[in-house]
Parts: structure tokens; C-alpha cells; sequence
């Protein structure tokens, strides 16, 4: 893929960004959501159904 240089430079100067962020321990890598859990109330998904013979199945070739 490539991309225009003004594309390029959006996506270097976001990349910078964030990382100023992850080195400053800033929202949202501070931490604080690590112990987020949500209420026990909220029922679990439903597993989807795969593919027999699909990899993610189990199967092996």
C-alpha cells in the first residue's frame, strides 16, 4: 500500500502522538482501566459457530 506524503506525515505525526502518551503513562496508559471488569450482571456472548475444518475449529489438517 502506499501512501500520499501528506498521508505519510498524518500518520508519522499520530504515531508520535501516541507514543508521547505511552512514555508519559498518560490516559489511557496510565493504568487505570487494568481492573476494569464489567457487572456480573451482563450476560456472555454467544461462541460463534465455525466452520468445520476451519483451523480456528480445531481440526487438524
Amino acid at each position: 500500500m502506499h501512501w500520499t506524503p501528506a498521508e505519510a506525515a498524518a500518520i508519522r505525526a499520530e504515531g508520535v502522538r501516541v507514543t508521547q502518551l505511552i512514555d508519559s503513562a498518560a490516559y489511557p496508559y496510565d493504568g487505570t482501566w487494568c481492573d476494569v471488569r464489567p457487572p456480573r450482571s451482563w450476560p456472555l456472548p454467544a461462541r460463534p459457530q465455525l466452520p468445520l475444518g476451519s483451523p480456528a475449529a480445531g481440526d487438524r489438517p
